[in-house]
């Protein structure tokens, strides 16, 4: 199948930035310190293990200026404070197109740093659902972009996004649910590790070689060939409120680039605004699925999570 539009849109795509290269921990002195700092907008808390280092946990983009400057930015929403007004004051994809389930599914990429795969197949994932008005649910897969596309990224150093979407409109996606689900022709390969009430992570992931005629799960009866959904097109957005409120209302979620900071590992819940806090941890992609006011932060985002905690969603 091939007739959607899809997004790419990234907060901090031309940015970069070295990993660090000493420990860090979430300690109870640094949650106790953020609990004390009446400015923030968010509860914070203890989310991970204190044992959990997150030197190096979640990898940073592997997009070259090359691979996004290969990517046509769409230039059709100048910042017009009229259109602005006639906008809602908030919106929420899961809401708008209740019958994509897809849209609410947080997805769990366990010890493999494969947000870039998993948030390009989710994206991919809610705009045939919603192109298609619900007849079209399929979970389609994150595996099938890390075994398959050497160029978009890898378990160890993250990937591109660019070059995911690239592939998803060149190639196509097939289908594949989560780990253990025996769903769809490639379901993801990894256990579940690392996260609140979940077992320790210990091998290093190493995705299957790419069988690309062959699905992975023996009981699905599709044929790879014919299981393939395909992106229509890929895009960017420019740096405008405008266009990306505009993208959401009309097509639905986008994926974007999403910088971490030591303090946003102890969000519990709230409107997230980074602290006083400076301390850069990595990069995860995110999908944006709608935007609100508050009375005293203002505006902003709904962002749903790619990286861990596979049932819930996290507001800024």
């Amino acid at each position: 199948m091939k007739f959607t539009l899809l997004t790419i849109f990234g907060f901090y795509l031309l940015n970069s930035y070295t990993l660090a290269s000493e420990s860090i921990f979430i300690t109870d002195d640094f949650i106790e310190e953020l609990k004390n700092d009446k400015s923030l907008s968010w509860t914070p808390g203890r989310v991970f293990d204190e044992k959990q280092d997150f030197a190096n946990y979640f990898g940073k983009s592997q997009c070259s200026e090359e691979d996004i400057e290969s990517i046509p930015v769409l230039e059709d929403s100048r910042e017009v404070e009229e259109d602005l007004k006639k906008l809602p004051k908030f919106f929420d994809a899961r809401k708008k197109w209740k019958y994509c389930p897809s849209i609410r599914q947080i997805r769990d990429q366990a010890n493999c740093k494969a947000y870039w795969a998993m948030s390009v197949a989710s994206v991919l994932s809610d705009r045939y659902c919603i192109a298609s008005k619900g007849k079209v649910k399929q979970e389609l897969s994150a595996q099938n972009l890390l075994s398959c596309c050497e160029e978009c990224g890898n378990c160890q150093k993250g990937g591109c996004i660019c070059s995911s979407w690239r592939y998803a409109a060149t190639h196509g996606l097939v289908t594949g649910g989560g780990y253990a689900s025996h769903k769809g022709c490639y379901p993801y390969e990894f256990r579940p590790c690392g996260g609140p009430h979940q077992p320790s992570c210990s091998e290093d992931p190493t995705p299957s070689k790419c069988e690309s005629h062959a699905c992975k799960n023996p009981n699905y009866n599709v044929p790879f060939n014919k299981d393939l959904h395909k992106a229509e097109l890929s895009y960017r957005l420019p740096n405008s409120t405008l266009a990306i409120k505009k993208e959401l209302l009309r097509h639905g979620p986008i994926t974007a680039l999403f910088k971490i900071y030591k303090d946003f590992l102890t969000y519990k819940r709230g409107i997230y605004r980074r602290g006083a806090c400076k301390k850069e941890v990595g990069e995860t992609t995110v999908k944006i699925l709608g935007w609100g006011t508050h009375k005293t932060v203002g505006e902003y985002w709904i962002l749903a999570m790619i990286y861990l905690d596979g049932d819930t969603y996290n507001y800024y």
